[in-house]
């Protein structure tokens, strides 16, 4: 039950310091960052213990590529994409796998800023997610975050 509640908390905590929700009025400091990376790990850890719940543990690996993406640990966070797109695959959560999709493609084009196709499958889900139920919702997070972590990269 104590671990159970931990993972919550971890999970909570990892959400809260993205950056890429751009909240008004919200900095995430250097140090809130770094909590937030440790606090998806501790989520990801007790979530493989406690859970075989694919939609959880698709969860848990996207908030991980979330806060690997805003450490630009850009190999580690499409690991942890191409993870949540299985899980939530298994979970029959197509919106989540999309959004997997996508944050993928973000991270690609953070790699690469000349991939076209990265940037055209980005193109695709977000139009994808208009379609699916509780798709509008991923897919303004994911323009969010695709303004937010790009911004100040282009040359």
């Amino acid at each position: 039950m104590l671990r159970e509640a931990v993972r919550v908390l971890a999970y909570r905590l990892g959400s809260f310091t993205w950056p890429g929700w751009d909240e008004p009025g919200i900095v995430v400091t250097r140090a809130e960052s770094a909590a937030g990376l440790d606090a998806a790990r501790l989520s990801l850890r007790l979530t493989l213990e406690l859970d075989s719940e694919a939609l959880k543990l698709g969860r848990a690996y996207l908030l991980l590529g979330l806060q690997l993406l805003n450490a630009e640990a850009l190999h580690g966070a499409l690991g942890c994409f191409q993870r949540a797109e299985l899980y939530a695959e298994r979970a029959l959560h197509p919106a989540d796998k999309l959004a997997a999709v996508g944050y993928a493609a973000l991270a690609q084009m953070m790699l690469d800023e000349g991939d076209s196709a990265a940037v055209e499958r980005l193109r695709n889900v977000l139009q994808e997610l208009g379609e699916v139920e509780d798709g509008e919702f991923l897919a303004a997070q994911l323009g969010t975050a695709v303004r937010v972590l790009l911004r100040g990269r282009a040359r």
